[in-house]
């Protein structure tokens, strides 16, 4: 097994992992803060499983590109970082009610 395929099984491992527990976690907060999270997880592992589907061949450039940008491939890469900001926000703007 190669370096590149060892990586990549880990990465699949340790992200079906987070997304299972962030699922679990799902269902047992109303935080918006943690909901974004969450979100940014499970997307996450969309952006796992889409690398996957690449590095096999299953999926090609060609697929998934739009006027020749791969508009797919910019909004799967992007996205879980703009959840993971966007729970942030929410935590460190949301007012302390006593």
């Amino acid at each position: 097994m190669q370096i590149n395929e060892l990586s990549l099984l880990l990465k699949i491992l340790f992200g079906a992992s987070a997304t299972f527990l962030a699922i679990l976690a799902w269902s047992k907060t109303t935080n918006q803060s943690w909901i974004f999270i969450i979100l940014g997880i499970i997307t996450q592992y969309i952006k796992i499983i889409f690398e996957t589907l690449q590095e096999f061949g299953i999926l090609t450039e060609k697929m998934y590109k739009i006027t020749g940008i791969p508009i797919i491939e910019i909004v799967i890469e992007n996205t879980p970082i703009g959840f993971f900001i966007a729970g942030l926000l929410v935590f460190l703007l949301k007012k302390k009610s006593l």
